[in-house]
């Protein structure tokens, strides 16, 4: 597969909007005591407690976007024959749906367990 004949679009998306504002929550910081530690710091650095969201973009490729929602109906397809079949499909516990993650362009599929 080419990747170079599918085009992909690039989409600043206003910082006042739904989806920035829905992204900021996910991003919210649970653990502040958790900040500036790990191998992703090089440096000591002022501390802080909180990460704010500057910018985000949304990425959209058609063509992939057709193959995820192919997978999603072959998910969905075999969930429905695991249950038909007697078999108990727990649902995922995600934090992300606390966090408002369905309010996203595409929403969370719960049946999924997305």
């Amino acid at each position: 597969e080419n990747s170079s004949t599918h085009k992909v679009e690039l989409q600043l998306l206003p910082t006042r909007g739904d989806i920035f504002q829905t992204l900021a929550k996910v991003f919210a910081v649970e653990h502040p005591e958790e900040l500036g530690k790990g191998a992703d710091i090089s440096e000591v650095r002022e501390k802080y407690a909180d990460l704010r969201l500057h910018s985000a973009w949304r990425i959209e490729n058609p063509h992939r976007w057709h193959k995820y929602a192919d997978e999603m109906d072959s998910v969905a397809e075999e969930l429905k024959s695991l249950q038909e079949s007697g078999m108990s499909v727990p649902p995922a516990k995600c934090r992300l749906h606390e966090k408002g993650a369905a309010a996203l362009p595409g929403g969370v599929h719960d049946s999924l367990n997305e």
